[in-house]
């Protein structure tokens, strides 16, 4: 992605709804980072698609993420 990163872009977007990070990186620090940063699970290629599904089916099951946001709540 030109100007950002996919942390990046998870850091911009992981309020707005839970976000699932889908990777050919099967670095096990960058998997954790991500998690850390916010993103509910991290998916690595070649995609196993009964796996995606469970944890899509998880991720919608979950609901809105946390928000650091006082106006919407607290973590």
């Amino acid at each position: 992605m030109p100007g950002m990163d996919g942390l990046e872009l998870l850091w911009r977007i992981r309020t707005l709804a839970p976000v699932i990070m889908v990777t050919a990186n099967t670095d096990v620090p960058a998997a954790r980072q991500t998690l850390k940063s916010g993103a509910f699970d991290y998916v690595t290629k070649p995609i196993d698609f009964d796996h995606l599904d469970r944890v899509i089916e998880a991720a919608l099951a979950w609901g809105a993420p946390p928000t650091d946001d006082p106006t919407r709540g607290t973590t």
